[in-house]
């Protein structure tokens, strides 16, 4: 919510009234109905009850918070094996659940909150291994019922810059790394064995600086400090990602999208391996989920743009007119129940209208070689990248060092000139017949000037002090 809580809906009622309702559709067409159906069809068109919340998060006291201090941005489901304690630990298979109950918030305060949809049992102390029981947790209230439950985090971390400047507000996050890069790291000892990367709680994520950021949320420090969640920071884009997707086919690939060019990058990587040139105006962006190199952005004019990045990167392969606003959100039928061909793109804009559309058979087939021809093209636009930024490192190089050695160049030209140039200790630089004319002309000089000054000279050229010079007469 934009105050920071969490709100979560219980829609399984409504969900299993509509699997009825088709269920007996599909027995009536196919001539099956039932008593029960036909009483139960006359109920179809009433008025469904509306929707109750589940649970909201408690904003805490004037003590502690117990949500966050802006707005959330995003919540996302934790893994049922990526399930965690009160501490931050993994928790054990034994009592992971059948499912997971536990996601993950985040907000542009820098904060991500872990919370459990069973928090009424935890705080009962039914589940020891995964959090505290809380005090006053089984009081009785005056009805005679149990007193509610407020809604905590189980578990909460704050992420810090790796500069270590600012507060670090993120946009979008997306966390199954689960068998990205799992190649066990050789150990350097011969008594210990390799080590297994485990990538449960890596993540990846957008700032609200237009970054994109590498952690671990169970990343632990060798002293008291807090730990480093985030490993890297890199610059993604000048303004806040809209969007951040993970390639369904190639979870290692990641797909960030700003309001002019949208990027592709690899995991582990620290800069995109493939940049757009520059769009329309964007709003949001999918990943198709049958075809690697196939992306859709939504424009915020309200137009649907279709590029295929092994056909030509260079300009959308198709666009299409969907609403007269921006389209806001987009996303595909996740699962197709069997014997169903068709994939279905589901489209929100900001007026509120939703819009679905079939994907045309060329955009959702994909073809054998599909997968290898995007990971090759990536390879490709990355190997570039590097031979260019080389490349540039040597002319840079190349031109400094040219800079250095102009200096020394010139200095070593002109230092043998100043030696020859250059008059020996004790010796002048100058002939006999300059010597004799500067003395003539110094002579002159020197006459003029006791003339001007009525001084009498000797032959020497010294001043004869003998002589005393007239007062000069007033004029009659």
């Amino acid at each position: 919510l934009e105050n920071g809580q969490v709100l979560v809906w219980d829609t399984s009622a409504s969900t299993e009234a509509i699997d009825a309702k088709r269920q007996r559709e599909k027995r009536r067409l196919a001539g099956e109905s039932t008593k029960e159906d036909e009483e139960a069809a006359l109920f179809d068109d009433d008025e469904q009850p509306p929707l109750e919340s589940f649970a909201m998060a408690s904003l805490g006291d004037h003590k502690v918070e117990h949500c966050h201090r802006r707005s959330v941005t995003q919540v996302v489901w934790l893994p049922k094996n990526a399930q965690i304690d009160y501490k931050g630990r993994l928790l054990e298979e034994e009592y992971q659940g059948e499912h997971s109950n536990q996601f993950v918030s985040i907000s542009l305060d820098g904060q991500l909150l872990f919370w459990d949809l069973r928090f009424e049992d935890i705080a009962r102390g039914k589940h020891p291994k995964i959090g505290r029981r809380m005090r006053g947790s089984t009081d009785v209230g005056p009805d005679g019922k149990l007193k509610a439950v407020p809604w905590q985090p189980l578990w909460k971390c704050h992420l810090a810059h790796p500069a270590g400047v600012g507060e670090l507000g993120l946009c979008h996050m997306v966390n199954s790394f689960v068998g990205v890069g799992d190649d066990p790291i050789p150990s350097t000892e011969e008594d210990v064995p390799d080590m297994q990367p485990d990538h449960r709680c890596k993540f990846v994520a957008c700032s609200e600086d237009g970054e994109l950021l590498n952690g671990d949320w169970a990343a632990v420090s060798e002293d008291d400090s807090e730990p480093a969640y985030v490993t890297w920071a890199a610059k993604d884009h000048p303004r806040p990602a809209l969007a951040l997707q993970q390639c369904a086919l190639l979870r290692d690939h990641l797909l960030t999208c700003a309001e002019r060019h949208f990027h592709v990058w690899l995991f582990g990587q620290k800069q995109p391996a493939f940049k757009s040139p520059r769009t329309a105006k964007l709003s949001c962006v999918a990943w198709s989920p049958t075809r690697a190199g196939v992306v859709f952005c939504g424009r915020a004019d309200g137009g649907l743009d279709v590029w295929d990045l092994c056909d030509d990167p260079e300009r959308p392969i198709g666009s299409f007119r969907v609403a007269s606003s921006a389209i806001t959100s987009m996303s595909f039928q996740s699962d197709l129940l069997p014997g169903e061909y068709d994939q279905l793109l589901a489209l929100g804009d900001e007026q509120g209208n939703l819009h679905v559309f079939d994907v045309p058979t060329p955009l959702r087939k994909a073809k054998a070689s599909d997968v290898d021809t995007f990971k090759s093209f990536i390879r490709a636009e990355i190997d570039w990248e590097v031979k260019s930024q080389e490349r540039m490192a040597a002319q840079k190089e190349a031109a400094e060092n040219a800079k250095a050695a102009a200096p020394a160049e010139e200095a070593a030209e002109e230092e043998p000139a100043a030696e020859e140039e250059a008059p020996k200790e004790g010796e002048f630089d100058f002939s006999e017949a300059d010597l004799e004319a500067d003395n003539a002309a110094y002579a002159k000089l020197q006459r003029k000037l006791a003339q001007e000054m009525d001084i009498r000279l000797l032959e020497s050229g010294l001043r004869d002090w003998s002589y005393e010079p007239q007062p000069e007469q007033p004029a009659q």
